[in-house]
C-alpha cells in the first residue's frame, strides 16, 4: 500500500488527512491475519505503517531502506523535479527496486500475508515487474495515497497482480493523488 498524504515541502510527516486515510486503510485491512508489516524508513511510510500495524496485533513491523522512494527509469524531458536526478541515481534506484522485488516476491514455505507500506513510484515499478511489461511504463499508472495493491506469489514463483491502487475503502472526499496539494472535490451529482 502507498503511504498517506504527507507534508511534501516541510517535515515529510503525514498530514491530518493522511492520518485519516491510514486509519481508513487500517480498518479495511483489520480482518486479515498478517504476519509482517514491512515499511520504508521514510517518515510518512513509518507513520502509516504504525497506524496499520496497530490493527494487526500478531504482525511484526520490519523497516527497510529497500522500500524507499525510487526513480527507477529515465524520466521524459518534460518531467521536472525539484532536485535533478542523474543517470547514476536512476541506476541505483533501479537496482534497489529490483532487490525489493526479489526480497518481497519470494516463494514462502507456508501461506502468509504481508503488508508493505511504501511509495507510489516503487509500487508502480513492482506492478510493471510483476506484469512483465516495460519498466518505463510505471509513469502511466496512477498512485493514490493509501491505495491498496495486492500481489499473489504462486507456489512455482510466478507473481500475479490481484488489484492495483484500490481506494474503495477511502471516501471520495478524502482521496488524494501523488503531489496533490488539496483534497479533490466530490463530483457534482447528476
Amino acid at each position: 500500500m502507498r503511504h498517506g498524504q504527507y507534508e511534501e515541502l516541510t517535515t515529510g510527516a503525514l498530514t491530518p488527512l493522511g492520518r485519516k486515510q491510514a486509519r481508513k486503510t487500517a480498518d479495511a485491512l483489520r480482518r486479515l491475519s498478517v504476519n509482517v508489516v514491512w515499511t520504508s524508513t521514510l517518515l510518512r511510510a513509518k507513520q502509516t505503517a504504525s497506524i496499520v500495524a496497530a490493527k494487526q496485533p500478531r504482525a511484526r513491523v520490519r523497516r527497510t531502506s529497500l522500500l524507499c522512494e525510487v526513480i527507477p527509469t529515465k524520466l521524459p524531458p518534460n518531467v521536472k523535479l525539484r532536485i535533478p536526478i542523474d543517470a547514476a541515481h536512476v541506476k541505483g534506484d533501479r537496482a534497489r527496486a529490483d532487490k525489493a522485488f526479489e526480497t518481497l516476491f519470494r516463494i514462502a514455505r507456508s501461506e502468509r500475508t504481508e503488508i508493505v507500506v511504501c511509495h507510489g513510484n516503487l509500487i508502480r515499478y513492482l506492478v510493471c515487474r510483476a506484469l512483465g511489461i516495460q519498466p518505463k511504463l510505471w509513469m502511466r499508472l496512477d498512485s493514490t495515497h493509501c491505495g491498496l495493491t495486492e500481489f499473489r506469489v504462486l507456489s512455482h514463483g510466478a507473481v500475479r497482480v490481484v488489484r492495483y491502487n484500490d481506494v474503495g475503502h477511502i471516501p471520495l472526499a478524502m482521496r488524494t493523488e501523488a503531489s496533490a496539494k488539496t483534497t479533490p472535490k466530490p463530483p457534482k451529482s447528476a
